[in-house]
């Protein structure tokens, strides 16, 4: 009887413990979608803000100016966003004034270009 008692205990603990990794697994494998969907989401924001400030036709003779852009990349991530905002907060901008509002701000937050 004793024998009977602390094997159907034992089997209980055991299912308990798969059930206890079950839910882990579970519980790990919705936060590697989790993750996944919000590095596609960042990726995507920040390639569409890329691609805007690219895509300017101003930008070659701004680059020529702004060696930073591309080759440092806190201040070349900063400004792709800084670039959105300021899309947003003034779409009226052109593309020339509209660059060299960038840079002004990235000169402001990083200081002189070395």
């Amino acid at each position: 009887m004793l024998c009977l008692e602390r094997r159907r205990g034992a089997e209980k603990q055991q299912l308990l413990e798969q059930q206890r990794l079950e839910n882990l697994r579970l519980e790990n494998e919705l936060l590697r979608q989790r993750l996944e969907k919000e590095r596609s989401v960042s990726q995507g924001s920040q390639s569409a803000t890329g691609a805007d400030l690219l895509a300017d036709p101003a930008l070659g003779e701004w680059h020529t100016l702004n060696k930073w852009f591309g080759s440092d990349r806190p201040r070349t991530e900063f400004a792709m966003l800084y670039a959105k905002q300021l899309r947003a907060e003034e779409p009226e901008l052109s593309s020339r004034a509209f660059l060299d509002a960038v840079s002004l701000k990235v000169s402001e937050v990083f200081g002189a270009t070395k």
